[in-house]
């Protein structure tokens, strides 16, 4: 059988980040598609032919797909869809279907909305698929595809086989933000997250996990391929403090040379830790602050204070580790008190860099406040309606438009403030390494600030 893997085109000329726990417009990175590359092997493994395209990383249109999808003739699609874009990714399936292809379809977000969204696109998908397991359910029926797949099935991460990392040819085309990053991979050395924040969609999803050896195998399959920057894209990657130390011994003790940046808490974070991934490698961490308002973190049951998170960025920053926070605006206890707090703090802890979500303007199905605010009948748009930049729902005393301009504000006030500037500045100073990297940084941020303004006025 002829499988063709499809990461479909950017759309407005903006990347797409389609993997589960993140499906939206990123814009300033592209990231590779590892769970499509994990489930290449799998497919390869069983005798199929496997054919990928990364339209979104080659910067291909619509026309170009349907061209190379009338020379493939794939027996079977497969494609991520992002809510962000969803009726345009949907076009993946409708090309696909003219060239006789069953097509499979992968969305994570709208999986409590499944049946309403699937009586929709059911003349184009054979399969809509909305579970946590499907790189081990897709190839397991792909012989009889059913028309929904809900259900998590039972599997072991570790041992899933690697991406099939053969197929991506040039790893420069990948990059974050700063484009400087390159060449770049991103791959996850688990799944799931064992977490209950209200505000997630991927909550509550178990946590599949390699083992450390296997994480290291990978990294070194990656380095042999040029990859210079290793961006591991796990929901949470210290949910074990253990597990972190016996990866930063495997890397140490192999010796393995590149960069790598994760995604953190604040609550499985000291300085012995962070000194250690340091020496092996980690260069950039992201936290999941969310809000330095203890209110707020009680609220949406973060299961961490307001100084486990100060801490957590001293003791990334003192290990000489880049940070970048996570934060959210417009949860439902959201007031001025609580936006002091969070402006306060960003200019007293002083991370490299950090983003504010606007969740009260965007809450996605599969989250508690957004399928409680459904039951009571206060989400009146249709699925289609509800992407990030088009649900424009207020979860708190203030109106979208103010949580906009609320959350403009928040970056004019802390990013030109004097505590914020300096510290940049004597971050490039005193790590020459880091000197091209904090300009472009600045511009990218600048740029990112108004690209937001454009879409939003």
């Amino acid at each position: 059988m002829k499988i063709l893997l499809v990461n479909p085109p950017r759309f407005e000329g903006m990347t797409i980040c389609r993997i589960t726990r993140c499906e939206n417009i990123v814009r300033e990175s592209v990231i590779t598609p590892f769970d499509l590359l994990i489930m290449s092997n799998i497919f390869k493994d069983r005798g199929h032919k496997v054919f990928f395209i990364d339209a979104n990383a080659d910067d291909i249109d619509y026309k170009q797909l349907e061209k190379d999808i009338d020379r493939i003739r794939p027996d079977v699609t497969i494609f991520h869809a992002s809510q962000d874009c969803f009726k345009y990714d949907l076009e993946t399936a409708k090309i696909a279907k003219r060239y006789d292809s069953k097509t499979v379809l992968i969305n994570w977000t709208f999986k409590t909305m499944v049946n309403e969204v699937y009586e929709d696109i059911k003349e184009w998908v054979d399969c809509f698929v909305v579970n946590h397991s499907y790189m081990v359910d897709i190839p397991d029926t792909i012989e009889n595809l059913p028309k929904i797949i809900t259900k998590d099935t039972e599997y072991d991460f570790d041992k899933l086989p690697f991406p099939d990392w053969d197929l991506i040819k040039d790893f420069r085309k990948y990059y974050t933000r700063i484009k400087r990053i390159s060449p770049y991979a991103v791959t996850a050395t688990s799944f799931g997250c064992p977490q209950h924040c209200l505000f997630c969609n991927y909550r509550n999803t178990g946590f599949q996990f390699r083992t450390p050896k296997h994480v290291v195998d990978e990294m070194e399959i990656l380095v042999e391929k040029g990859v210079k920057y290793i961006h591991f894209y796990d929901g949470t990657f210290n949910v074990s403090k253990k597990r972190v130390n016996d990866i930063c011994d495997e890397i140490l003790r192999r010796g393995v040379k590149v960069k790598w940046m994760i995604n953190a808490r604040a609550d499985n974070w000291d300085y012995e830790l962070a000194k250690k991934c340091k020496k092996a490698g980690l260069d950039g961490i992201s936290f999941g602050i969310e809000s330095f308002s203890q209110e707020i973190l009680d609220e949406c049951k973060k299961g961490i204070t307001v100084e486990q998170n100060v801490q957590a960025i001293h003791n990334a920053k003192k290990a000489g580790i880049k940070t970048n926070l996570s934060l959210m605006l417009g949860l439902p206890s959201e007031n001025r008190e609580n936006i002091n707090d969070t402006i306060k703090y960003l200019k007293t802890t002083k991370p490299n860099g950090f983003f504010i979500s606007p969740y009260g303007m965007c809450a996605l199905p599969n989250t508690y406040w957004f399928e409680e605010a459904r039951k009571e009948g206060r989400v009146f748009q249709k699925w289609d309606k509800l992407h990030i930049w088009g649900n424009w729902e207020s979860f708190c005393q203030y109106s979208p438009e103010e949580l906009q301009t609320i959350r403009k504000n928040i970056y004019r006030e802390v990013i030109w403030s004097w505590e914020y500037l300096t510290s940049n500045f004597l971050w490039i100073i005193t790590h020459p390494s880091d000197i091209t990297i904090g300009i472009e940084f600045l511009i990218s941020s600048i740029q990112k600030f108004l690209n937001d303004w454009r879409y939003h006025r």
